[in-house]
């Protein structure tokens, strides 16, 4: 030990020797345990950015593969309603029916007070506003007594099954 002593006090540049080797000793092991316990937070961040994108791939396919059936639902109800439609329209139920609500063949007659004092319907007689008269068929005129014609009630009831489809998928929206 007096060796040591006399080496330390003998020579004071081995103090600095032994101060540098103290602090590299120090600095190289708490680097690299910096260095590791960085690593393994920045591995951390990587798999927890790798397991966000996965969830929303599986998301993404979740919600395409029920947007498809409900697509296909939709396409599925919509030709079962098409085909019930056109077997109506072949039998003619569309138009007896359309007859019966009173919503093919007449017109009503719009009040006085209610448009325009000009505005005048043409009634079946032609003589007065207050009577219904029928709905003239394309090249007749107001005062032929022929009905509508059967084929525009079918175009009318087809364009309305499309609107009666479209009006439930976008009530069916979320939001909506």
């Amino acid at each position: 030990m007096n060796k040591l002593v006399s080496l330390i006090v003998g020579n004071p540049l081995v103090i600095v020797w032994i101060a540098l080797t103290a602090f590299v000793a120090g600095a190289a092991t708490a680097g690299s345990a910096a260095w590791w316990v960085q690593g393994l937070r920045i591995t951390s961040v990587e798999q927890d950015f790798t397991r966000y994108r996965q969830a929303l791939k599986t998301q993404e396919q979740a919600r395409r593969e029920r947007e498809a059936k409900q697509r296909e639902d939709e396409r599925e109800t919509y030709r079962r309603e098409k085909d019930e439609l056109e077997k109506r329209i072949a039998e003619g139920d569309a138009f007896k029916r359309c007859v019966a609500a009173g919503k093919c063949g007449r017109v009503r007659v719009v009040a006085s007070g209610s448009c325009s004092p000009s505005l005048r319907l043409p009634t079946r007689s032609g003589t007065d506003g207050t009577g219904g008269g029928a709905v003239p068929v394309a090249g007749s005129s107001a005062t032929d007594k022929s009905e509508e014609e059967p084929g525009v009630v079918a175009d009318c009831a087809r364009v309305q099954l499309r609107l009666n489809r479209l009006q439930d998928a976008v009530e069916a929206q979320e939001g909506y």
